[in-house]
């Protein structure tokens, strides 16, 4: 193995020096700085590498880039400078050859020369997924580069589509590379089963960015909304597949948590955000009072300049007062910021006490509604069932964590029987729960009751799961303001 690798470099060496013979040194003065020639040389290999000599003239190109290599290795081993001259001025001349030779052939193939450019500015050469299509034109362009005049449309135009498939495949990558780095290994880890509809979405958005790219790629504007969402997607698809822990918590549920995450993460920030302008505001103010003080000594010190001293003084004071209603104002925006994280809180935990069958927790403006499922009361009876009574605790814990300013308990129906029968029976019902959570410490005058009958159905009473839906109690609970500020309250 060690002979194959000595005769491969000894053929190598003989060819370029071989070929240096049939090429004209460049001029270089014998008192030049080596280091800085190699340097200025390195600039030119990558000039050359911009102007496609690597294509257009590979053979000089490759031989510029060999004397540059051996000039390197010569300076590092302290060989004469006149050695080390002597091969950057054969890199040179090089050079300037394949300059001069990519210059007639690039004339011939500027279509194809201009969809290689664009390849090569996408990154084609820098992602892993484009490298070897890359390398795989540039070869067959090399065997072709000495006989441009042969070429024909037909080959101009295979060369030109090859470059431009390998450029749209780069700006894919480029744009879309993350997400479906972050779908491929959602699929790996069993997102079909455990996460199938935001496994769905994303690949959804993904194939839409992608074709979008595919249409205009020359035209970012078009495509950059679509490649943002479907990033956000995939990044969603990871959190919603993590949150559902292999299967042990339903998608819809993690789905919610993401998504409640998301929403707190984005007031947190709001919140941060409001709490450096009070900073802000507030080092202003105290800048300003001590600037204030120090026109209270002046005005007492310096009676000549009384007049103007307290002009300035004035236009401080407004100053201080316009900033003091801006504190304020910025205060308010703090206190209601708190209140929304706060409520989110406050629902997300609400929501975590109760299993999908047994109840849904959700927000109505400032309210928090627990829609219960599993009061089964008897048929035309509004006495609580004993098995109900675990729901129900738990629909006061939430509560009494809340601090109620005000607990609304409505009772539904379907529209079996008259309207009269249904709107009692549902007061009945409602006044049963009423009265337990009265019994388990709420209040008595902050529970109030309405029986709707069947007036507000969730769903058509003409199927037989469409008036299971609509029989319901509804625990709408107002929170207390001073509680939901509370940041303890977590």
């Amino acid at each position: 193995m060690k002979l194959c690798r000595m005769l491969l470099a000894l053929a190598l060496s003989a060819t370029v020096f071989g070929c240096a013979s049939n090429i004209k040194k460049a001029d270089i003065p014998a008192t030049a700085n080596p280091s800085e020639e190699i340097s200025k040389l390195e600039n030119s290999i990558q000039e050359g590498y911009n102007s496609q000599l690597d294509v257009l003239a590979s053979n000089d190109f490759e031989k510029a880039r060999y004397h540059l290599r051996e000039a390197k290795e010569e300076l590092a081993k302290n060989k004469k400078q006149s050695e080390v001259l002597e091969d950057v001025a054969y890199s040179k001349a090089y050079i300037q050859r394949a300059e001069d030779t990519a210059s007639d052939r690039r004339s011939k193939i500027l279509g194809v020369i201009d969809a290689r450019n664009k390849a090569v500015v996408a990154g084609a050469r820098q992602f892993a997924p484009t490298q070897a299509d890359m390398a795989e034109v540039d070869s067959r362009l090399r065997n072709k580069a000495e006989k441009l005049d042969k070429l024909s449309a037909a080959d101009i135009a295979e060369f030109n589509l090859a470059y431009s498939d390998v450029e749209l495949k780069a700006i894919q990558n480029k744009q879309l590379g993350q997400a479906k780095a972050r779908i491929e290994a959602a699929k790996d880890a069993n997102a079909s089963r455990y996460s199938p509809r935001a496994l769905k979405n994303a690949e959804v958005d993904y194939g839409t960015a992608e074709n979008l790219i595919k249409a205009n790629r020359n035209d970012k504007d078009t495509y950059m909304m679509q490649v943002a969402q479907a990033n956000k997607s995939a990044m969603l698809l990871t959190a919603i597949l993590a949150e559902t822990n292999r299967g042990a918590r339903d998608e819809g549920v993690a789905t919610k948590v993401v998504m409640q995450n998301e929403k707190i993460k984005t007031l947190s920030t709001q919140l941060n955000s409001a709490s450096d302008q009070n900073t802000q505001l507030t080092q202003e103010k105290a800048r300003l009072d001590s600037v204030n003080s120090d026109l209270n000594v002046a005005v007492a010190t310096q009676n000549e300049q009384l007049d103007q001293t307290t002009a300035e003084k004035n236009r401080l004071d407004a100053e201080k007062t316009r900033l003091d209603a801006e504190m304020s104002a910025q205060n308010e925006k703090l206190s209601a910021a708190n209140m929304k994280v706060n409520f989110q809180k406050s629902l997300a935990k609400a929501q975590a006490q109760f299993s999908k069958d047994e109840a849904e927790v959700f927000q109505q403006g400032d309210n928090v509604v627990i829609r219960l499922k599993k009061i089964q009361f008897a048929s035309g009876k509004s006495e609580l069932p004993t098995a109900s009574l675990a729901v129900l605790a738990k629909v006061k814990n939430v509560a009494e964590d809340l601090g109620p300013k005000m607990v609304r308990v409505e009772g539904h129906t379907d529209s079996v029987g008259s309207e009269i029968i249904n709107k009692t029976l549902s007061q009945s019902r409602a006044d049963t729960i009423a009265q337990y959570l009265q019994t388990s410490g709420i209040p008595q005058a902050k529970v109030e009751t309405e029986g709707v009958g069947f007036s507000k159905p969730l769903a058509s009473n003409k199927t037989k799961e469409g008036r299971a839906q609509n029989r319901r109690v509804d625990v709408i609970i107002t929170p207390d303001s001073s509680v939901t500020t509370d940041s303890s309250n977590e």
